[in-house]
């Protein structure tokens, strides 16, 4: 995630725009408590993802991982300090809200210990071959060492693991997956959505239509819900408010309908990496809100721009 760079177009600081990877200090240095029996933990990483872990601790006090980062240290070694701090017992399960390098490359560490790793079961294919197989992880795109690992539960939608529901939320990856906190009223949302970079539809294996309905899907089950529920992403913000679906439904409505256009200044190529189509890259955005789109997609509306509106990276 390019947060510096999207900070520096958009003009103005955003969370996080200072940060810089420091390798001589904890890369886990950043800890927060969101309530008693959930954890933000960021890790700070050469690749500038600075991904957003969670930790929940469960009635039994064992924890639930969900996703391990990108292994620029050792994940399970730093969770033997932090756990018993936080009246945690071990790692139960690890649950990867997809894929992506940058989520699971703390999986075969923990793997090692004898904990689960876990997965949402849409598109098993994808999941099992985006590491070794072929690079759906986007791993060797950015030079990342992702150890191999092996999924040992696939998690149905809206199966409940542990007081966490599983729901399917394709588009930014097939095999997408957030999770709802009854007892916190948290909603971790993954890539499905964040603020100040790019939610990226741009990858080969992205899907603008499934996207759409997922994010649908996210926001209806927001505004059936009276109290406030706290949208934990997986980069930049811990505590999204709610709107932001709404504002996100819109654009990819507009996107949809061809009644926004995309940024035509080469803002895409700085803000989302290559997609391994080789396809041109749309970049659209209304405010903290947008999105990469392949000017390819079916999608899309011959309207939208297409090729010779973007940039091809």
């Amino acid at each position: 995630r390019t947060l510096e760079s999207m900070a520096e177009m958009a003009g103005a600081a955003v969370p996080g725009a200072g940060w810089s990877f420091r390798g001589e200090a904890s890369c886990f240095s950043r800890v927060e408590a969101l309530s008693s029996r959930t954890y933000l933990v960021v890790e700070d990483d050469r690749f500038g993802e600075h991904p957003y872990m969670y930790v929940v601790v469960g009635n039994d006090a064992g924890a639930t991982l969900i996703d391990t980062g990108v292994g620029t240290a050792s994940y399970a070694a730093w969770l033997d300090g932090f756990l018993p701090t936080v009246g945690a017992t071990g790692v139960r399960r690890v649950i990867n809200t997809h894929a992506h390098f940058d989520h699971v490359a703390g999986n075969a560490d923990l793997a090692g210990r004898g904990v689960e790793i876990c997965a949402g079961g849409r598109d098993r294919e994808f999941t099992s071959t985006a590491v070794e197989a072929r690079d759906g992880s986007l791993a060797r795109q950015v030079g990342c060492d992702v150890a191999p690992y092996r999924v040992d539960r696939w998690l149905a939608d809206d199966e409940v693991v542990d007081g966490l529901r599983i729901m399917w939320t394709p588009g930014h990856t097939p095999d997408s997956v957030c999770l709802w906190h009854e007892a916190d009223h948290t909603l971790f949302l993954g890539d499905s959505l964040y603020p100040w970079s790019p939610v990226i539809l741009a990858n080969a294996d992205s899907d603008l239509d499934a996207y759409r309905r997922s994010v649908r899907r996210l926001h209806d089950f927001v505004q059936s819900h009276d109290r406030r529920i706290r949208l934990a992403c997986a980069h930049n913000d811990a505590d999204l408010q709610p709107s932001a679906l709404r504002d996100m439904v819109a654009l990819v409505d507009d996107v949809v309908r061809g009644t926004v256009r995309p940024r035509t200044d080469g803002a895409a190529a700085a803000s989302s990496p290559t997609p391994s189509s080789g396809s041109a890259i749309l970049l659209f955005e209304r405010g903290p809100i947008s999105i990469t789109v392949r000017a390819d997609d079916p999608a899309l509306p011959p309207s939208s721009g297409g090729r010779d509106s973007a940039r091809v990276v």
